[in-house]
């Protein structure tokens, strides 16, 4: 099948100019600047794109796509359906489902399901395995079955990690290292003195020794880390401390937003960089901090990265953390409940300004998307489930974003294609290049509309973003090749050695 999509604004991470893209099969076979002369082709197969903007497939790393025991809160089918009619072609997703991707079997089903049922492209991560599963052997088979990497969440499989350093730093230091969250500088050097005096290198050394096996055996198996960067606390005080919290702010998402506060996500982020600092020469894997939420977490990876440049260390950056603040009005406070939770109006402005500058090749955008079903997200605050829907808004609203702030959508297209194919190997995707995969969004900007949620795809309609002032119409969609319509999706697997052009 051939395509002829015609004088269109093709937009790539490094410019903007209008073309036309003949595609041919899968993949897209030649760039026509304005003047050259087009191929003969058949009028059902071209595509007018004048005064319209063609970017490359929206790439999304981070994706809680449920199925299994929770299709009550979303599906494969249904989510890559959100995903594929809001230009997001490819996804990855979270391997917290009922039961969880750790073991074999389970992923294994998972990606038979995804075969079977999914509308874009999809990955997979895994969790840390069962204690019963050898971690070396337990790699191996991930690497052979193209999973993208292992997530890691707080508190995650004790006996394999010890997370009592870090909870232990947290216990004892809370109160007074609070303080310092806006001076890292003094905060660091309280924080190494503090586990300077706890532990003897060995004694630390020996604390550590899961988390170093942990790093070496991934990297072996070429997979990627994953780490949402929180303090693993019992539940009861978490309760506590939520209680208390809302009595002082009376409100519940800033009471959500102080129980996990930035002290403990800069934590968390502190004793990864600590386990990697301890003994340089151990093999290590890329590694990911997921959701970063404050700009304070993101001054302190990129301040204690320059110490490591030869590990692989990127940020991932939300919609809602970009956009959303704690301070927004919303019908039930808990739609607007997620973790890490909504910071403040500076923390967006901050990253607003930071990614809409300049192309940075440690960042990328991922959705989040966390669906729950209305019933859930009605309950009292504490019992309702963390995070919220946003495949079928998010390209729509941050591309409207865009054009309302005037930003160059050159950015857009680094950090929501082509710099999430460059990092987890997604191969041939996210740029408009002849030999690519067609994995194309085409849309125009149009006087400002309301989303309706009765229009959404996903199974959750649960949404806390603006759904006025939209400005952006998606007219087509394609998907290796062939328009929406026709398009169907597949399992996809990293590519360990493909690096991408340019």
């Amino acid at each position: 099948m051939r395509y002829l999509l015609e004088k269109g604004w093709i937009v790539t991470p490094f410019s903007t100019q209008i073309g036309t893209i003949l595609i041919k099969g899968s993949k897209i076979s030649h760039i026509f600047t304005e003047d050259e002369q087009l191929p003969a082709i058949d009028e059902k197969q071209r595509i007018n794109c004048r005064g319209k903007y063609i970017l490359p497939g929206i790439i999304d790393p981070h994706v809680h796509l449920r199925d299994l025991n929770q299709i009550h809160k979303e599906t494969i089918e249904s989510g890559t359906q959100a995903a594929i009619s809001n230009g997001i072609t490819s996804i990855i997703a979270m391997p917290n489902t009922s039961p969880p991707l750790n073991c074999i079997e389970t992923i294994k089903k998972y990606t038979r399901k995804i075969r079977q049922t999914a509308h874009c492209n999809v990955g997979i991560y895994a969790k840390l395995p069962s204690v019963s599963q050898n971690l070396r052997e337990y790699c191996r088979h991930l690497k052979k079955l193209g999973v993208f990497g292992i997530k890691i969440y707080p508190g995650d499989n004790p006996e394999i990690i010890n997370w009592e350093p870090l909870v232990r730093i947290w216990e004892d230091n809370k109160e007074e290292f609070n303080e310092y969250i806006d001076d890292q500088d003094r905060l660091l050097v309280k924080i190494q003195n503090y586990v300077d005096n706890l532990y003897s290198e060995t004694q630390f050394a020996q604390q550590i020794h899961g988390w170093e096996e942990l790093f070496m055996e991934t990297a072996k198996s070429h997979l990627h880390l994953l780490f949402h960067a929180d303090v693993p606390l019992d539940s009861q005080v978490r309760e506590i401390r939520f209680k208390t919290f809302d009595a002082i702010h009376k409100s519940s998402l800033v009471a959500h937003s102080t129980n996990y506060n930035k002290l403990q996500e800069l934590l968390h982020i502190f004793f990864i960089f600590k386990i990697l600092n301890s003994n340089q020469s151990f093999l290590c894997p890329p590694i990911t901090f997921c959701h970063v939420s404050s700009m304070q977490a993101i001054q302190l990876i990129e301040k204690l990265r320059k110490d490591l440049p030869h590990i692989k260390i990127t940020i991932e950056i939300t919609p809602h953390h970009t956009y959303l603040s704690q301070k927004i009005e919303l019908p039930y406070s808990s739609h607007g409940k997620v973790l890490p939770p909504l910071r403040l109006e500076e923390d967006n402005l901050y990253i607003q300004h930071l990614l809409h500058s300049h192309n940075l090749s440690q960042f990328y955008y991922g959705s989040d998307h966390a669906p729950h079903s209305e019933k859930e997200k009605a309950k009292n605050f504490l019992l309702t489930p963390s995070g919220f829907p946003s495949l079928d808004v998010y390209s729509k609203y941050i591309l409207s974003k865009y054009f309302e702030n005037e930003w160059d959508l050159r950015h857009f297209t680094f950090y929501s294609s082509y710099n999430p194919a460059r990092i987890y190997h997604i191969k041939k995707r996210g740029l408009i290049y002849p030999g690519y995969f067609a994995d194309l969004i085409i849309f125009e900007k149009v006087p400002v509309y309301s989303l309706n949620k009765e229009d959404f795809k996903s199974t959750s309609p649960i949404c806390p973003y603006p759904l006025n002032n939209i400005q952006v119409l998606i007219s087509d969609v394609f998907l290796n090749g062939k328009n929406l319509l026709e398009s169907k999706g597949t399992f996809i697997a990293r590519s360990y050695n493909w690096k991408p052009t340019h």
